[in-house]
């Protein structure tokens, strides 16, 4: 089976290109442990990682077309802080994984074809979720509308003083973000805002980097 790996920080330099994405092969039924030993990266090395947005444990079966995220240890922090932080744990009614697990089943994912399909349609906007620094460092799908995720809900609503023309546009909208992990919920709140053509690209933009679709920069603001 193939799935993508997106390595990030210091873990990038364990690629030939540096840039991170891997497409590996693996045998059916391969855990997140079996993925780390093939890629070759040491013991204690990796701090999380995230499959389909979600973070998982290295006994975690991966699936083909599995879209994963492998990061480093935290840069600066001490072994003993680290382990403390650890053993410190807090009850939630809801956990992010379940949160996005709900919303995904309230919501419409395309997949990446069916995504690539859309693209440049005049009655489709691609909204790109992911934080500011994200689009300077690895680009964006051309034509995307940047909205960042902890904004969404005030652009939307009109009655808010940041509301913003194009989401009462009527058009459909693809949202995104890097693993498909916030554009979910993003995705789920829109919906029940009230935007009725609204859906999210399943794998997020690693996946459409990965699959070699287009990236452009990050258009930059012109002087006042």
């Amino acid at each position: 089976m193939i799935v993508t790996v997106r390595l990030y920080a210091t873990l990038r330099d364990l690629t030939p290109d540096r840039k991170g994405v891997v497409e590996l092969s693996l045998p059916d039924g391969s855990t997140v442990a079996v993925m780390i030993a093939r890629l070759g990266i040491p013991p204690g090395v990796v701090r999380k990682v995230f499959v389909g947005g979600i973070a998982q444990e290295e006994s975690h079966v991966l699936q083909p077309g599995d879209e994963v995220g492998v990061f480093p240890p935290i840069a600066g922090g001490a072994p003993g802080m680290m382990a403390a932080r650890r053993t410190l744990t807090m009850k939630l009614k809801k956990g992010v994984r379940q949160m996005v697990d709900e919303a995904k089943a309230r919501i419409t994912t395309l997949s990446l074809e069916e995504a690539r399909a859309r693209h440049g349609k005049d009655d489709v906007v691609f909204v790109d979720l992911r934080d500011v620094r994200e689009l300077e460092r690895d680009g964006m799908i051309p034509g995307a509308y940047h909205c960042p995720r902890g904004m969404l809900e005030f652009w939307i609503d009109p009655e808010s003083p940041y509301h913003k023309e194009i989401f009462a546009s009527g058009k459909e909208f693809v949202f995104y973000c890097n693993l498909a992990g916030r554009s979910a919920l993003a995705a789920d709140v829109a919906r029940q805002m009230g935007l009725e053509r609204v859906c999210e690209m399943g794998g997020g933009f690693a996946a459409w980097q990965g699959a070699g679709f287009p990236v452009a920069e990050r258009p930059r603001r012109r002087p006042a």
